[in-house]
């Protein structure tokens, strides 16, 4: 007989005869999401944080976040119930690596505050160059601890790896003191690191670091959510080999994950690990040849996992004097036939030119990339196993910009087949656009000038992964309205409380409802319920939340013209029974 508390659960019983429904749980919606843009601009020495709305397609104004220097580098995650959000970025003047924290939740691109390690404080690093990706944060996916990654510069030691790391427990201030990152044996000649990647276990919450020297020794570590085991030389120093080549990601369902990168050959070459062991000895690798379809050596690679599948795409520009740019997938046992070229123009080979992401529900997968001379972003749809399923003739029109594409980078929205798309162009200006399944919003110029270099990677979206997973609707006895609850998808407990009154109390007929309908739009923060009294004239009545999340039920105003024009909140009540489910609401999709 009261709103159920955070945690509690509704438990429906019946006892001694039939029972009309009392509850009903409507779909999964889109509450009020909190996605967010980050990116730089020439002359803002703090990084530009925005909250995008999916609606209008439209970010709003930047919030102030505190002077780290002007980003070159940007890269970030959000925590998997949506409670916090990191940014990590590397200055272009000062080199230095700094890091930000959303403090409220996770909900609003408001209090954002520094991130402070012990030891370092604000400033986690002086790498003494802006030029590199020697940075990464991800959650753990069951503690939702965080782990960061940043090289240290330190080099000449052979016991380390030149790489620190510290783990957050949440919140601004929760870091342990810096750790150095242990080569476990690896022969790494004490040179410092120049590219790593990192990628979290869906299941438990183990990781996987990769990383590339000065040498181009590269190399694996595992983290088993406490430290750092079972180190793999993925290959000693190789003459012509790229340092941007190697990646990491984990197969959805089984755990499994994938470690690819360059030998200065036309293959991938690639090890799997299993949870317990790699699938080649130390220094050992499988390979995929590609001479077939792409020509010239691995240079960039990008990877993507299907949510709904073991399936993993990598995106790959090759090193040549006319960079290719292709598509290859795993299916979590072997490669598919389905390697396939989509330019042998590609607008240079020194800036991640290529990105691949799946849609969350759908398990089809987007490759968007440049063309030399084009300003327009190209792109092709996928199938799960990287066949293409568009209809272009050769690449898709994508996005058009003001002037060529040149690094770009996905992200896919976990709960939907909504992907986000941010691109730095040759005049170094930043848009970003959407791609909602099927077409693509026109792009929206976010800055005018990184000054950051087209090369690098001065922007990111993070999606929103908290989004609102139901809503439920009771009734109780001499209760004259309907409770409710609002849930994320991962079941936690967003809002509850009551709808307000249905009907007048002081009337023979105040309003408890025995029988509930309703439905959730799924286009905007909108939800509607019907239902009917059980007593009296046995009226039915609505109420409609009308802004999400701030639950604001207000009751549905009927237009009439008998006996005079106006309104009525009440739909009917010449009912003869109220045994039957003789009402129903749904939006148009």
């Amino acid at each position: 007989d009261a709103p159920l508390a955070s945690g509690a659960e509704i438990v429906v019983t019946a006892a001694g005869g039939p029972v009309h429904s009392s509850r009903r749980a409507l779909s999964a919606g889109s509450s009020e999401r909190n996605d967010i843009g980050v990116w730089s601009e020439k002359d803002v020495f703090a990084p530009l944080i925005h909250s995008y709305n999916r609606t209008s397609n439209a970010f709003t104004e930047d919030v102030y976040t505190g002077e780290t220097g002007q980003w070159r580098i940007i890269r970030g995650a959000k925590k998997p119930d949506g409670t916090e959000a990191i940014i990590v970025g590397v200055s272009k003047d000062e080199k230095e690596i700094q890091g930000k924290v959303s403090l409220q939740n996770g909900v609003t691109v408001e209090g954002w505050t520094d991130l402070v390690v012990p030891n370092n404080g604000v400033v986690l690093a002086d790498v003494g160059s802006a030029d590199y990706w020697v940075f990464d944060v991800q959650y753990e996916s069951q503690s939702g601890n965080s782990l960061l990654v940043w090289s240290n510069g330190d080099n000449g030691d052979t016991s380390i790896t030149g790489l620190s790391y510290s783990v957050g427990t949440g919140g601004a201030s929760s870091w342990s003191p810096p750790l150095d990152v242990p080569s476990n044996g690896l022969d790494l000649g004490g040179k410092k690191i120049r590219h790593i990647e990192m990628a979290s276990n869906p299941l438990t919450d183990e990781m996987i670091l990769v990383a590339s020297n000065e040498d181009v020794i590269e190399f694996a570590l595992v983290w088993d959510g406490s430290s750092w085991g079972n180190q793999q030389l993925l290959h000693a120093k190789v003459s012509g080999d790229s340092m941007t080549d190697v990646n990491v990601a984990y197969e959805s369902l089984s755990g499994h994950a994938l470690v690819v990168f360059g030998m200065a050959e036309e293959t991938i070459r690639y090890v799997t690990w299993d949870g317990s062991s790699w699938s080649k000895s130390s220094g050992s690798s499988d390979s995929l040849d590609y001479s077939s379809v792409a020509q010239g050596n691995l240079e960039w690679t990008d990877v993507a996992s299907d949510p709904n599948s073991n399936a993993i795409l990598v995106g790959a520009v090759t090193e040549d004097g006319n960079p290719d740019i292709f598509t290859a997938c795993w299916s979590g046992t072997s490669w598919t036939a389905n390697t396939i070229r989509h330019t042998d123009n590609a607008g240079g080979d020194d800036h991640p030119a290529v990105s691949v992401a799946f849609e969350s529900t759908s398990s089809s997968a987007l490759v968007v990339f440049n063309v030399n001379s084009d300003d327009e972003v190209k792109y092709r749809a996928l199938s799960f196993t990287g066949s293409i399923t568009d209809s272009c003739n050769g690449a898709c029109s994508g996005p058009m910009l003001t002037d060529q594409p040149k690094s770009v980078r996905l992200s896919s929205d976990p709960v939907s087949d909504q992907v986000a798309l941010m691109v730095q162009d040759n005049g170094d200006e930043v848009y970003h656009a959407h791609w909602n399944g099927a077409t693509w919003s026109s792009p929206t110029t976010l800055s005018t000038d990184t000054d950051a270099s087209h090369k690098y990677e001065p922007m990111l979206f993070l999606w929103d992964v908290s989004a609102t997973g139901g809503m439920a609707f009771w009734a109780s006895k001499d209760i004259y309205f309907p409770y409710y609850m609002e849930w994320d998808y991962d079941g936690q407990v967003l809002n509850s409380g009551n709808t307000g009154l249905v009907g007048l109390l002081g009337s023979s007929n105040p309003g408890q409802w025995v029988i509930i309908q309703g439905a959730e739009s799924p286009v905007s923060d909108e939800a509607i319920i019907l239902g009917v009294a059980k007593d009296g004239d046995k009226e039915i009545r609505g109420k409609v939340l009308t802004y999400a999340p701030l639950n604001i039920w207000k009751d549905i105003a009927v237009p009439t013209s008998s006996p005079s024009p106006g309104t009525t909140e009440l739909l009917t009540d010449t009912l003869q029974s109220t045994a039957y489910w003789s009402f129903d609401v749904q939006y148009e999709s």
